[in-house]
């Protein structure tokens, strides 16, 4: 199989500092992609997005002042406005909806919880995907799978939490938080019981399926709908997901042609891990699993189809008891997964067990990864939050 190296970069410091670091790194980039959001929407669509980011702002300052202030940071060192910045990373503040079809499963195996995702995206995505490897002074750990210039699409931090997401064609409100920042703050959690706490917390904007595993071997999914809230999935693996809700308070509010225009392939995608759930007991099973070509080119591991024009852009599979992140940029039918180990938070309270990596697992993975150091100083000269941001300037 094709060995693709999955980029890394390393962000330490303060949440300003981190989103300095990224935006000087990948300012061509996040310059370019601002660019295209502008293009590809009308004045009238963005003057509406502008009014639902800056709302959103108020009640991010207030709710997460952290992720607010690596936004913010994040404007700076790529010489652009925050508000621009916050609109490419909340794809909820536009109309359309953004085409990220998934396949995610979440299991109990034989050395604790796995979960894994293909996340799929229009082509090219892939080429602008990157691991983030936060580091905070206190000690906090947190590895996020991005698109440059935003906060994440998955990840796992120090304690042993872990998350994947799929969108869900369910109802949407003008007010509440995109949900990468959602994400975001979950990412900040230890554990699973606190994580579905602060989901059932936060204001969504839109409708989503989380799915995350913990350390200590616990799983657990949610749906969430800003009208019919947040449904539990339950906790006793093995839990799957693709692009349809699976509840009855969430079917209600589903956009049923909407999803058959976006997502045809879904239920498709949902029957292929079904079939295979009950052989899932191990970190290399849910590789085999999210290998499926069955249906290609709409299957789980997805290639671009006329009717449904995404493909599998990375393959993620965490592995939170071992702190292990796995990863294949691509097509995992066609790549190889990398390991990665993502560090373990100063604090952390939860004990791991030191479960070695499996020999089927091992031959299919190299240990190390390409780093991608940041251009930017710890503390920017000149560059002071708020510097260019519209919003803290209101």
């Amino acid at each position: 199989m094709a060995r693709h190296s999955f980029p890394v970069m390393l962000l330490q410091g303060s949440p300003y500092e981190r989103g300095h670091q990224h935006g000087t790194a990948c300012e061509r980039d996040i310059v370019s992609a601002l660019d295209i959001l502008e293009r590809s929407v009308s004045a009238r669509v963005m003057q509406k997005a502008r009014r639902k980011a800056a709302a959103s702002w108020r009640t991010l300052l207030v709710l997460a002042p952290s992720i607010a202030a690596e936004i913010d940071g994040l404007a700076d060192g790529a010489h652009c406005e925050v508000e621009d910045v916050f609109l490419h990373i909340g794809f909820e503040f536009f109309e359309q909806p953004a085409p990220t079809g998934c396949s995610a499963l979440a299991f109990n195996g034989r050395g604790g919880a796995v979960i894994g995702q293909n996340w799929d995206a229009p082509r090219g995505t892939k080429s602008g995907l990157m691991l983030f490897v936060h580091s905070d002074p206190d000690g906090t750990q947190l590895a996020t799978v991005a698109s440059k210039g935003t906060l994440g699409w998955v990840g796992q931090n120090g304690y042993g939490l872990c998350l994947v997401t799929n969108d869900l064609m369910l109802d949407t409100t003008t007010a509440g938080l995109p949900s990468q920042v959602v994400r975001r703050m979950v990412l900040s959690e230890p554990n699973v019981p606190s994580a579905l706490r602060l989901l059932h917390r936060l204001p969504h904007m839109g409708g989503r399926s989380y799915l995350l595993g913990d350390a200590s071997g616990r799983i657990a999914g949610v749906e969430v709908s800003p009208v019919a809230g947040v449904s539990d999935l339950g906790e006793v693996g093995p839990l799957i997901h693709t692009n349809h809700a699976l509840l009855r308070q969430t079917q209600a509010v589903e956009n049923r042609s909407l999803l058959q225009r976006i997502y045809p392939s879904t239920y498709h995608r949902h029957a292929s891990l079904a079939s295979a759930s009950a052989s899932m007991n191990s970190v290399a099973d849910a590789m085999r699993v999210l290998r499926n070509r069955t249906g290609a080119p709409n299957a789980v591991s997805k290639s671009f189809s006329p009717e449904e024009a995404t493909e599998t852009a990375c393959s993620v599979v965490c592995d939170p008891t071992a702190g292990v992140m796995h990863l294949c940029l691509g097509l995992p039918s066609a790549g190889a997964f990398v390991a990665c180990a993502v560090p373990a938070s100063g604090s952390r309270t939860i004990r791991r067990r030191s479960n070695r990596i499996s020999p089927a697992v091992r031959a299919d993975t190299r240990q190390t990864l390409p780093k991608v150091p940041s251009r930017s100083p710890r503390n920017p000269l000149g560059a002071l939050p708020g510097s260019r941001s519209r919003f803290l300037r209101e």
